[in-house]
């Protein structure tokens, strides 16, 4: 179909199936407001994959008006480096952010999350990722 004719599921269920379980743990890296994470079972530092999780900003509450000033906002990012033929190191990644106001109910929230897991998984948008294409 492609970004203009595109449908996701709304209240819809999201899941993965198939691959091998990896195992991601504490790198010690210093993170602000985060942690970073790593393939355990890669142990090639050059090209061992890792996730950044990281809280970049959280909603304030007014003590005066009594109400919220902003948003929280989350971020992860996955990098898997990749050597080059030449012998170079790349650094190819994914960033998934997600911004959240204190009122929103679980259920929104979820929904929210589901609904931006499609725009990575669902095919109607495989051209757009891959190639860029709008159409």
């Amino acid at each position: 179909m492609g970004v203009h004719n595109a449908a996701i599921l709304v209240g819809g269920t999201v899941s993965t199936t198939g691959g091998t379980s990896t195992s991601f743990v504490p790198n010690g890296a210093d993170v602000k407001g985060g942690v970073q994470v790593v393939d355990s079972a890669n142990t090639n530092a050059v090209t061992r994959a890792s996730i950044t999780f990281r809280t970049i900003k959280a909603a304030v509450l007014d003590t005066v008006t009594g109400l919220f000033t902003g948003k929280s906002k989350r971020q992860a990012q996955l990098v898997r480096p990749k050597v080059l033929a030449s012998g170079r190191v790349v650094f190819p990644l994914v960033r998934v952010e997600l911004e959240l106001h204190p009122e929103m109910t679980d259920a929104e929230i979820t929904a929210l999350m589901s609904e931006g897991a499609q725009l990575l998984a669902d095919s109607d948008f495989t051209a757009f990722w891959k190639l860029g294409s709008v159409a």
